[in-house]
């Protein structure tokens, strides 16, 4: 089915007049080659759509199908030179690699909805519901919340089983409760990702999006952008250290959400400029002591007794996270024992 090319193409900084073939950008005009309107008008009446490079050789450049070329291949690479704010991070020719062209339209706001008017983004929470009552750290839970209030990505540092989730699960839950995350929070566990695609597909996973792009620059544009239209909102990005290496791909997401704020737990400190590191220490002994009681109540039932005088528990050992012989964790049990 024939498909009407626009007469214009609206660019992030610019402008396409397709009819006389000219770029008008910053108040400077630049022409387009007869094979770049065409290749431009093609894909600009298809937005959104992912074009393969046969269909491009056979509709625009009207090759027979059994001809092989690289044609639209390097005149796409000339346009992109020429419409793009940045040809390395394209926002609208963009390359859909061993298959083809996909063109994105720059899309104007909205008009700005009446005061009135219920907000199209509801708040959300993925946070897991907790079973148990958080016991102790109350200044550390203290000092985390109120570093998300004052500082945008924080991160919650500390070895494995020493508590940082449900640190972190506690400290959003006060600010959801204060109302201090109108646009909602989520609780995105990396614990099994590997590699940048791995982090990725775990945001767009959390999120609830759909795959939005094979180009990892324009995916975090896009995530960045579904985290900016909720506003003042927060995610925990949990068990971070072993995608540590692609801790830079956090910035996009501050730099176009700026009321983004996240929390990363992690084993290792990110080498990121600007980020908060919170040393996460085992538990005070007391605090393990009165934790230990509790827990071992709920799982022992009767058949564990409190320590009477004679047989207090062993504070030297009670918040660490061990679970071998003359820990304070109940025989038997696999469960980490943390705050």
């Amino acid at each position: 089915m024939s498909v009407k090319p626009p007469s214009r193409v609206v660019l992030f900084d610019g402008e396409v007049d397709l009819q006389r073939g000219l770029l008008e950008r910053g108040g400077e005009t630049f022409r387009l080659t007869t094979r770049e309107v065409s290749l431009l008008a093609y894909l600009a009446a298809r937005s959104g759509q992912m074009v393969s490079f046969d269909e491009l050789l056979i509709e625009v450049w009207e090759f027979s199908p059994a001809v092989v070329s690289r044609a639209a291949y390097h005149t796409a690479r000339r346009l992109r030179q020429k419409i793009e704010e940045d040809p390395s991070k394209p926002r609208h020719l963009l390359t859909v690699h061993g298959e083809g062209l996909r063109f994105e339209p720059w899309e104007e706001a909205a008009p700005a909805a009446p005061a009135s008017t219920t907000p199209t983004v509801e708040p959300v929470s993925s946070l897991p519901a907790q079973l148990t009552r958080f016991i102790g750290r109350e200044a550390l839970l203290d000092e985390l919340a109120s570093r998300l209030t004052s500082e945008r990505l924080v991160t919650l540092v500390g070895p494995g089983g020493v508590g940082k989730t449900r640190l972190a699960l506690a400290a959003g839950g006060r600010l959801q409760a204060a109302g201090a995350l109108p646009g909602g929070a989520w609780f995105c566990d990396l614990t099994t990702r590997q590699g940048r695609a791995g982090l990725h597909e775990a945001l767009v996973t959390t999120l609830g999006l759909r795959q939005v792009d094979d180009d990892p620059s324009v995916r975090l544009i896009r995530l960045a952008d579904a985290l900016a239209a909720h506003g003042a909102c927060l995610l925990i990005l949990d068990n971070f250290e072993q995608l540590a290496a692609w801790s830079s791909d956090l910035l996009p997401l501050l730099q176009r959400a700026p009321e983004l704020r996240l929390l990363v737990t992690s084993r290792v400190r990110l080498k990121l400029t600007g980020a908060s590191a919170l040393e996460l220490p085992p538990m005070d002994p007391e605090e393990g002591a009165a934790l230990f009681l509790e827990r071992a109540d709920g799982a022992g039932g009767a058949s564990w007794a409190r320590p009477g005088p004679a047989s207090p528990p062993d504070r030297r050992r009670c918040g660490a996270p061990s679970t071998g012989p003359g820990s304070c964790s109940p025989p038997g049990s696999r469960r980490r024992w943390s705050a």
